[in-house]
């Protein structure tokens, strides 16, 4: 985790360490490191991490804030609709968008790498994205 931001990142090598902290280069070359912002639900994480790609490295020093506007209410939901509100910098815009998230398959893993104790972890897709 990054401070006093709080984005989660994951695989991170030194290659990438040096690229969040000078935030340099594409940030399309850190999509699968970047897990999202803390402040949000797992749904509005993808929401926001979506965001990034498109926004680029500016992205992590706009104010934001995330909600789920709805989802489904099965015992794990496999999507929701989730508002994205933010200010860019520098203007006085304010934008919101609102993104359906689904869990669109499970990849089995390792939870860590000294166990042989494997989970199918969600992997998440934005299926459409509209401004409001």
């Amino acid at each position: 985790m990054d401070m006093p931001h709080g984005h989660y990142w994951e695989y991170i090598e030194n290659e990438q360490a040096k690229q969040i902290i000078h935030r340099d280069e594409y940030v399309s070359k850190l999509r699968g490191h970047y897990c999202g912002w803390t402040s949000v639900s797992r749904f509005a994480q993808v929401a926001e991490m979506y965001l990034w790609q498109e926004i680029g490295w500016t992205w992590l020093d706009y104010k934001k804030s995330g909600r789920i506007l709805q989802q489904d209410d099965a015992d794990e939901p496999q999507w929701a609709d989730v508002q994205i509100d933010y200010a860019i910098p520098d203007t006085n815009n304010l934008v919101s968008q609102v993104m359906r998230v689904e869990v669109e398959r499970r990849l089995e893993a390792n939870v860590s790498s000294g166990s042989d104790k494997s989970f199918a972890y969600p992997q998440f897709v934005v299926r459409f994205m509209k401004t409001v």
